[in-house]
């Protein structure tokens, strides 16, 4: 009966591989404790500020302490830089946009609007329905992040697929807040208001302690390997 014995060349290289590994796994469950952190203070924002009373927009605007509450602004809407968004609307299901219209309060100051949603029918004929309004109440909200499989946006279209400032303003220029409105009173009847409901599922931690424990079933094997 022969015994087979691992090369110590082989077992070289299997421990390096476990030992990358190691620090992948690693990596990937402190990934997910900061995206604990960082959903649980968007979690305790819509819980604090959700109910606060109706205020004006302040001089010196925080996000993290108004996001999720509600403002009032006093300007104009520029409809002719207007964007759609292809989406399906929230209380039926039908196909159609989401409308974003800059909202000019001065020159220095400019928010993007959410102003509700339209039928994909009157998408072209959108300023022939709508009509001017200069106070508007809405609901603040913070700039999403692109998902990597996110198809680009169309701005020479004016048709968007998700809310990008930053690119908004680099192509079409001028000035736009690092946020953005959802209005609920507007006089307009066609639109529809966007209900907000945030999407606040918490997986993080059970995400981070499965990389976590796989780290450490990796350790047990570097272990075993270096005790040969």
């Amino acid at each position: 009966m022969t015994i087979k014995t691992v090369s110590p060349s082989k077992n070289r290289t299997m421990l390096v591989i476990h030992l990358l590994g190691l620090g992948i796994l690693l990596y990937l469950g402190f990934w997910q404790v900061e995206r604990l952190k960082w959903k649980q203070a968007i979690i305790a924002n819509y819980e604090n500020n959700r109910n606060k009373p109706v205020a004006l927009l302040p001089e010196k605007f925080n996000l993290d302490n108004l996001e999720f509450s509600k403002i009032r602004l006093q300007g104009e809407f520029d409809d002719k830089n207007s964007l759609f968004m292809f989406s399906k609307s929230d209380h039926d299901g039908q196909i159609g946009y989401f409308v974003y219209t800059p909202f000019i309060v001065s020159p220095d100051k400019v928010i993007m609007v959410n102003r509700g949603w339209i039928p994909a029918a009157i998408k072209d004929k959108f300023s022939q329905y709508i009509k001017p309004e200069n106070n508007i109440l809405g609901i603040v909200v913070g700039a999403g992040k692109k998902n990597f499989l996110t198809p680009k946006n169309d701005l020479k279209n004016n048709v968007i697929i998700y809310l990008d400032l930053e690119e908004i303003k680099q192509i079409r220029g001028g000035k736009l807040e690092n946020y953005f409105l959802i209005q609920e009173d507007s006089s307009n009847e066609f639109l529809t208001p966007k209900i907000l409901s945030p999407n606040f599922h918490n997986f993080h931690f059970s995400y981070a302690l499965t990389w976590f424990s796989l780290a450490l079933v990796n350790v047990i094997f570097i272990l075993i390997r270096v005790w040969r």
